[in-house]
């Protein structure tokens, strides 16, 4: 089974608007997953800025394909306590906040699914999402329980 990867917009959009998603989607297991925070983002920018016009046409193209899966930001009382840790700050609070915004959410869909026992993947290319990502990635290696020695127990 492939680990899912939730991309961030930043990467989405370098892959996407020079038709590089077959590569990564080969890497990856031909799915990706991402916010509605990074799929707004992805849309505004390729609708904005003439370097990334071709990523909203592969964007649309990988949701129709089902390659795509787009991850709820709703509030929900697991969402907005891994947001509110993660952000020192509640959901509804930081999504007034675009600054760093996909980052904190797609650690955050990671988190939850990490929680849930899934492994996941995440792809985003700002510093301050990879410090948050490390803590995090901290926090969860200290939950898991100690790995025992090799070998049958002694009696």
């Amino acid at each position: 089974m492939t680990v899912p990867l939730i991309i961030d917009a930043g990467p989405a959009l370098n892959f996407f608007a020079t038709n590089h998603e077959r590569p990564l989607l080969d890497v990856v297991g031909g799915h990706l997953s991402a916010p509605e925070t990074v799929a707004e983002e992805v849309k505004n920018k390729s609708r904005t800025d003439r370097r990334f016009r071709e990523a909203h046409r592969v964007w649309v193209k990988l949701e129709q394909a089902g390659r795509l899966t787009i991850l709820s930001d709703d509030v929900t009382p697991e969402l907005d306590v891994t947001v509110q840790r993660i952000a020192t700050m509640p959901l509804s609070k930081r999504l007034r906040f675009a600054k760093d915004l996909g980052e904190v959410m797609v650690l955050a869909h990671a988190v939850m699914q990490a929680e849930a026992g899934r492994s996941v993947n995440i792809l985003m290319d700002d510093t301050e999402g990879a410090r948050l990502a490390s803590r995090e990635i901290a926090r969860l290696d200290s939950r898991k329980p100690a790995a025992h020695a090799a070998g049958p127990p002694r009696s």
